[in-house]
């Protein structure tokens, strides 16, 4: 893809490119998010033992952290394709430092669970920092309220599934309407 991406910014239709991929990588992502959520617990009764049971309540926000980790990527591509390093070197260095300024934070008031919160807050602004600066190289074109829309849904799904007693499975359900409805234009 970083590849492809590279060559196609030396042509004309590079932005609908861009779109196009941005649309699909937004698919995959949340349609992977929802059935990994919707199949939690298969997952992790087969993959962690019963001593890590306290551990299966990080790992739907770690998820969440993942999807905008993927976004974030995507948008690094970007900069690689305009021999723009040094604005992913400057993104990367702000979400590490937020990370580690949140972990502090969360960590005291959340206690483990916290350090999770932190790193999905860490890569959420590293993908809209990044998705703001990009937007001079490729003016994106897509429906925002529909992604605002499914990403709100995957953020109260998850913290409803580890605070508030919605089950996992029914929050993974949930995404996957959500992704289904909202990302029909990559289906297509």
């Amino acid at each position: 893809w970083r590849m492809s991406a590279i060559r196609q910014s030396e042509q004309q239709d590079e932005t609908e490119m861009y779109n196009a991929v941005f649309r699909f990588v937004c698919f995959l992502t949340s349609v992977g998010f929802s059935l990994i959520l919707l199949l939690f617990n298969v997952i992790t009764s087969i993959f962690l033992g019963p001593e890590f049971h306290t551990a299966q309540q990080y790992i739907p926000i770690l998820l969440l952290s993942t999807v905008f980790s993927t976004y974030s990527s995507f948008l690094g591509v970007i900069y690689a394709s305009r021999r723009k390093s040094m604005s992913a070197l400057q993104t990367t260095i702000i979400g590490a430092i937020l990370n580690v300024l949140s972990n502090l934070v969360f960590i005291k008031t959340l206690g483990g669970i916290g350090a999770a919160v932190g790193t999905l807050i860490s890569y959420f602004i590293v993908f809209l920092l990044r998705f703001r600066d990009t937007r001079k190289y490729i003016p994106f074109s897509f429906d925002v309220l529909p992604f605002v829309f499914t990403h709100l849904v995957f953020t109260f799904s998850v913290f409803a599934s580890v605070w508030g007693g919605l089950d996992v499975v029914l929050a993974g359900l949930l995404c996957l309407i959500v992704s289904l409805i909202f990302n029909r234009k990559a289906i297509k």
